[in-house]
């Protein structure tokens, strides 16, 4: 589960209480920057997502923070990360 820099988890406590098991990933970057970055990290040659930025215009028109990781994730994973709609196309 992500984790702010210092170790925290907002997310630690429910999986506790679901007697779940879990990693915490401590980074300054989004959960889903985090996500597509351990895919990346751990081999994958196509990243199928749903629901996420997935264009330029995307990121600027939102001046939102957490974007600057985003976009340096993109530019790291590349044409790995296909959107769920493209998928039908491949």
């Amino acid at each position: 589960m992500h984790a702010y820099p210092d170790g925290r988890a907002p997310g630690q406590t429910r999986v506790q209480q679901a007697r779940s098991f879990g990693h915490t990933l401590p980074g300054r970057a989004t959960s889903e920057d985090i996500a597509l970055l351990l895919a990346d990290d751990k081999g994958a040659t196509m990243i199928v997502a749903v629901g996420t930025h997935d264009n330029l215009v995307e990121f600027l028109d939102k001046a939102a923070g957490g974007m600057a990781s985003s976009f340096l994730t993109r530019l790291k994973i590349g044409g790995k990360l296909v959107d769920a709609k493209g998928v039908s196309r491949l």
